[in-house]
């Protein structure tokens, strides 16, 4: 090969693969031929080998081109899109909070959020509502959100919010959202919710034991479980359609505590056994000790679990036996390898890797004070997430700046093999009030890993049989 192909070679225990950048296809090939496209062969290529490549050639695979200018395919078209396409408004309608959790960024003051008495008004709470009725010409059914803090500290605000966003909606169907530690969550408060289109997240981490050890109450530092688990009984007694229908659980699960733990709660625990979503994510590192024994442990059970999950869609497993804490990661398969490629002919000139929403339009979030920011989980106190306020509009430049992240690394992307599959955004990049390239670089190397590992994953449930074609797009090509 006289220039590098834009591939990425990998292997399963069934068979050897390279992902083509520039097709976004996958294509299994012969050992020989992989270990040809790797250099590290020593062999003479046979007569096989040679017609495989001249295959590969003709399909229009092992280009060496890559993009020569990284820039967002939305940036032409940005203004048009802020304009009428704004999906959901998160409104942070306090800054205080009833609980102290220990990885809370709020509880801990770390440098995106601190705690404080900030709450938002209700007259900047109505300049939210009405930004968001104002840009979502194009959008059937906005939502609007309701953030904290605890954001049912601010119930009537909420309350009048509701009502005002319902009256103002000339015609839509407004929805909204929240995501509360449902301490407060009483039989009063969802007397009055279930009138509406809502959904209710609540943060549940686990047993009792797990849970009170990392979210406790504000000033007593005794653990909140009970109490939530007191409102939720109470809430499926008098409106067990809401509960199953319109609440959802989110639970951040600390691995230095057995694995088996966690799932025979989400699985016994009857209160929460039907409930509509299950949403859990890992104690990110800086929280915990991921180089323990019992970390070690954690994680080795759940790739156990993840291989059970993966049987099951094989019908070689009992789906009702499958861990609920690793059903989500099937779907990573699917959206983050199988639904995100297309069948192309070649990367185009100018190009960004895949990964950052065009900001301010699945969601925009907007604080106390009314700035407004991309979303609810980046850093508050970074300047560099401010694209706009909610009295003066969207600024531009800023948004392009975080559109295209890519320019912060753009020699390294032009020649990344996760090209096409990135999940990269500028969150977690910044240094202060300025985007890092080394941030993003210690960023990528990560991403790489994962989509790797999945990409080995949806190959290995290929070899035995899985079926893509139920979800619409199959790509997958071998080459002998």
């Amino acid at each position: 090969m006289d220039q590098k192909p834009n591939i990425h070679l990998f292997s399963t225990l069934g068979g050897s693969y390279f992902y083509d950048v520039n097709t976004m296809r996958i294509v299994q090939i012969k050992k020989s031929v992989f270990e040809l496209l790797r250099g590290n062969s020593q062999e003479v290529p046979t007569e096989d080998d040679i017609k495989a490549f001249e295959k590969m050639k003709s399909s229009g695979f092992l280009l060496s081109n890559y993009p020569d200018v990284i820039v967002h395919p939305s940036d032409d078209i940005l203004e048009d899109a802020l304009v009428d396409d704004i999906q959901m408004m998160i409104l942070q309608v306090t800054q205080q909070c009833n609980f102290r959790c220990s990885y809370c960024p709020y509880t801990i003051g770390t440098e995106d959020r601190t705690h404080s008495n900030k709450k938002m008004t209700l007259e900047m709470a109505k300049k939210g509502v009405d930004f968001l009725l104002t840009h979502s010409a194009n959008v059937k059914a906005p939502v609007i959100g309701f953030y904290g803090g605890e954001p049912l500290l601010e119930f009537e605000l909420i309350k009048e919010l509701m009502e005002y966003a319902t009256e103002k909606a000339d015609g839509k169907i407004i929805g909204f959202n929240m995501t509360t530690n449902g301490s407060l969550l009483t039989e009063e408060k969802v007397d009055y919710f279930h009138k509406y289109p809502i959904k209710i997240m609540i943060s549940l981490d686990g047993p009792q034991s797990v849970h009170d050890s990392n979210r406790k109450l504000a000033g007593t530092g005794i653990g909140s479980f009970d109490k939530i688990v007191a409102n939720i009984k109470a809430l499926r007694n008098k409106y067990p359609d809401f509960v199953k229908n319109q609440i959802q659980y989110n639970a951040v699960i600390d691995p230095v505590n057995d694995f088996g733990c966690f799932n025979d709660f989400f699985v016994s625990a009857d209160y929460i056994t039907d409930a509509n979503m299950l949403r859990t994510e890992v104690l990110q590192r800086e929280f915990t000790d991921y180089d323990s024994e019992e970390a070690h442990a954690f994680f080795l059970k759940r790739e156990q679990e993840t291989f059970k999950l993966f049987l099951s869609q094989l019908n070689r497993f009992d789906k009702d036996k499958v861990s609920p804490i690793v059903s989500n990661r099937f779907s990573d398969l699917i959206n983050k390898i199988h639904l995100a490629r297309k069948s192309t002919n070649s990367l185009p000139e100018k190009a960004h890797p895949s990964g950052p929403c065009v900001p301010g339009t699945i969601r925009v979030f907007m604080n106390t004070d009314g700035d407004l920011l991309p979303c609810e989980k980046v850093n508050e106190n970074s300047s560099v997430f401010k694209i706009g306020h909610v009295d003066s509009g969207f600024d531009y430049p800023a948004i392009r700046k975080l559109l295209n992240i890519g320019k912060l690394t753009e020699e390294n992307c032009k020649k990344c093999w996760a090209f096409t599959l990135c999940i990269s955004c500028a969150k977690g990049c910044e240094e202060g009030n300025e985007l890092s390239k080394d941030k993003k670089l210690r960023m990528c190397n990560e991403i790489r890993w994962f989509i790797d590992d999945i990409m080995k994953n949806y190959c290995t449930l290929k070899e035995l049989g899985y079926d893509y074609h139920l979800y619409g797009f199959s790509d997958y090509m071998e080459i002998n």
